[in-house]
């Protein structure tokens, strides 16, 4: 039997002291800031949360990884309101388009905010769960300072976070959270 992990990763470090929303033109004047599908794994010179998860599951061939979304940028203000629906849409197309998952790994800060909504890690884990429906495991690893939230508990299986900073141990991050996932499955 082959399970089909889906994979992705929104990361985002909202800084409410920066009075310039991140817009979706942010991510996107970044090389590698914004990808979407296969272009995803196809990065030799990455070193983080995803490396570790691909890492994981390379190591077994009964795990199939199904590329998804990758947007992460550098700390900066909450997100716009235009980003929350771009991203959310480039996650539910991706997902869509993905067929059946088995699981997903994702990679979350903790820590991103929007300009109307708070708790964004919760929202995206939400717009998964509106995907995938309630019953397939969803792990994500995390920054070590995230605020982990209810809504973020409730709608993920696992959470794991760096435990280093400076953060060191990014790669191990994401080996970890495929390793639950697979003990999970």
């Amino acid at each position: 039997m082959s399970y089909r992990i889906g994979i992705g990763r929104i990361w985002h470090e909202s800084n409410s002291f920066f009075a310039i929303g991140t817009r979706l033109e942010d991510f996107e004047s970044y090389p590698g800031c914004l990808v979407v599908g296969q272009p995803l794994f196809n990065r030799p010179d990455r070193a983080d949360e995803i490396t570790g998860m691909l890492k994981v599951f390379s190591r077994d061939n009964q795990f199939e990884p199904v590329p998804l979304l990758g947007a992460s940028l550098e700390p900066s203000g909450a997100i716009t309101p235009d980003c929350v629906e771009a991203l959310s849409d480039l996650l539910r197309g991706q997902l869509q388009a993905s067929g059946e998952l088995d699981a997903i790994c994702f990679s979350l800060h903790g820590a991103m905010t929007g300009e109307t909504i708070a708790d964004l890690d919760g929202y995206f884990l939400q717009v998964m769960r509106d995907e995938v429906g309630p019953d397939i495991p969803i792990v994500c690893s995390l920054d070590c300072h995230a605020t982990v939230t209810q809504q973020m508990h409730q709608l993920s299986t696992a959470l794991t976070a760096y435990r280093t900073h400076p953060h060191t141990d990014v790669v191990e991050t994401g080996e970890r959270a495929a390793e639950i996932l697979m003990d999970v499955i």
